[in-house]
Formats: structure tokens, sequence, C-alpha cells
């Protein structure tokens, strides 16, 4: 009974540790952040964390938040102002952080939920033509899309971020995710630029490294050459005052 309970623990514990390694890997591919940074927070939300089951839903929403196009340096600062605020509201901090992913940073499986019926048009009018087109949906709520220069006008796109509006709440929110976006592709783009500079500053060091060794080689070859031709002439040298000895030794 005891083996078969050890047994048991160990398996669950072996699951639990696959479950939030799994939601580790899923975070540091979805991220561009450094490894130290995911780690740094997966530590934070483990310590704040009341049971394992907790923490691994709270990597699962972070997780769902990054898919949504939120930075995870902005899901971090949302983190540490929502625990600054339960301290002094009296709520529980991992209540009021999940409450916080559930309300205010709209998770995805709420975009999800959001089924046709949601977001049934009732009307399409050009408030301006070319230029502006308001489309009201079937619970009165109305949004608006605006083309701007040098944008061309497509009635079809004007009607599509309108319905994109609707599902995610509002112009706002709307706004804001296109910003979110916009900021993850700059720090895609600022991340491939670092990696490029830092593999062409590998390699220049790996050149300037070959080229040492080369020179390093050649003068040692030099040296190489310079000891043994030193060698010889003090060996031919040798030779001839040995020669003059015995001419020498003859005539004596």
């Amino acid at each position: 009974m005891d083996r078969n309970f050890i047994r048991e623990s160990k398996q669950r514990e072996l699951e639990i540790r696959r479950k939030i390694d799994e939601q580790k890997t899923i975070m540091k591919t979805i991220t561009n952040e450094e490894d130290c940074v995911v780690d740094n927070f997966c530590m934070t939300l483990q310590r704040h964390s009341l049971s394992w089951g907790d923490y691994i839903a709270c990597l699962d929403k972070v997780n769902q938040a990054l898919l949504a196009g939120i930075p995870l340096r902005e899901i971090i600062y949302n983190y540490l102002e929502n625990k600054k605020c339960s301290s002094y509201g009296g709520e529980n901090m991992m209540d009021y952080y999940v409450r916080a992913f559930n309300t205010e940073m709209l998770p995805i499986e709420k975009i999800l939920a959001c089924r046709e019926k949601d977001i049934k048009i009732v009307d399409v009018n050009p408030i301006v033509p070319n230029k502006v087109v308001e489309v009201t949906f079937a619970d009165g709520t109305k949004e608006k899309s605006v083309c701007r220069e040098p944008d061309t006008f497509s009635l079809e796109s004007a009607i599509s971020i309108c319905i994109s509006k609707k599902i995610m709440g509002g112009s706002s929110a709307y706004n804001n995710a296109i910003k979110r976006g916009m900021k993850v592709y700059e720090k895609k783009l600022e991340f491939e630029k670092h990696q490029k500079e830092e593999q062409e500053r590998i390699e220049k060091k790996r050149a300037k490294r070959l080229a040492y060794k080369e020179r390093r080689t050649v003068k040692k070859r030099e040296e190489q050459i310079a000891i043994q031709t030193e060698a010889y002439l003090r060996a031919m040298k040798a030779m001839d005052d040995s020669k003059n000895v015995v001419v020498n030794e003859e005539n004596n």
C-alpha cells in the first residue's frame, strides 16, 4: 500500500512538472524575451500561487494573453500593479490577478466565444463615400471604420474592421490590440536586427581568431625554419672546423 502511494505520488509530481515545463516552453516560444526574464516571472508566479494547480492555470492565462498579442513585459507590469493594488485592497492577490486577465486583458477564449449571432450585421452605412463606413449590429451597437491616406478604400475591409472592433469590445480595445501587434512586430524586427548584429560580431571575431592563428602558424613556421637554418649552418661550420684541424695535423 505504501509503495503504491509513493509511486502514485511520484507519478502525480512528474505529471505536474511536465505540465509546468510545457507551459514554460510555450511561453518561451511565443515571446521574444530572454529565457531569464521568463524564468524569473514564472518563479514570481509560483511563489504567489496557492497550489500547483493555480500556478499551472496562471501560466496558461499568461500564454493566452501572449497569443492575444499582449507583450510579456506588459503582462509583467500589469501583474506587479495588480499585486500592489491587492495588497492595499484586501483582495486575494491571485484572485485579483486572474480577474484582471478575465476583464482587462481580454484572453483569447473571450474572442473565440463571440458567436456569429453576436456579430450579425443589420445595416451598413457609408457615412462618407470611400472613406467612413458605419456598421450596425443586431444588438444595436455601431462601429465605424475610417480609411486614411495612403490606404486604399475597400468596403469589405471596412466591414471586417468593424466586425473586429465589435469582437474586441469597441474601438479602444481594437486600437490597443493593433498597437500591441505593432509593438510585437517592432520587437521582432529589433530581435532579428540584434541577432544579425550578434551573428556578424561572432563572424568577425571568428575571422579575427582564424587570422591570428594563421599568422601565429606562419610565424612558428618561420621560427622553425630559422632554427633549422641556424642548426644547419652550425653543423656545416663544425664540419669545416673539423676538416681544418685534420689538415693542420697532417701538415705538422
